[in-house]
């Protein structure tokens, strides 16, 4: 079992139309505060080369000063989690990852990488601090969600 927490803003829980067992959550992490033990999930299909065009557009993105909205033209990390709690007077959720197979980070590994690669640079800290990463968390995936998403 894993446990990740982070500072959010904007925290929404989304309903199911389908009134089915898959829960999702989303919000705003500040891009400073994104911890480096998000496990990648073995099934992420869209996490290739680690030194893409792609990828170095999402950090020149990052890096840009004039670009105060990141969070809402870069898709975002989407997870996979067994618990989620939010605790509004704090604004911190907590986030639970029960298996490695299933939890963990199955899409925006890219961006991700991208991320832990300019935290590691002291001198972009600065440029970072204002800039936001949308999360989104899904309970309640199980196996059978892995064999149809891998044809997709």
């Amino acid at each position: 079992m894993q446990v990740l927490s982070f500072n959010v803003k904007s925290y929404r829980r989304l309903d199911n139309p389908n009134r089915g067992a898959i829960e999702t959550y989303e919000f705003y992490v500040p891009i400073a505060s994104i911890c480096d033990n998000i496990p990648i999930v073995y099934n992420n299909h869209r996490l290739q080369g680690s030194n893409t065009e792609t990828q170095r557009e999402i950090e020149d993105s990052l890096l840009d000063e004039n670009n105060e909205i990141f969070h809402i033209l870069n898709r975002g990390l989407v997870l996979s989690a067994a618990k989620i709690n939010y605790y509004k007077d704090r604004e911190i959720v907590v986030i639970t990852l029960c298996d490695e197979l299933l939890h963990g980070n199955i899409d925006g590994g890219r961006t991700y990488l991208s991320i832990l690669r300019l935290l590691k640079n002291r001198n972009n800290l600065e440029k970072l601090q204002n800039k936001f990463v949308k999360m989104e968390v899904l309970i309640g995936l199980d196996y059978k969600f892995y064999n149809i998403a891998h044809f997709l």
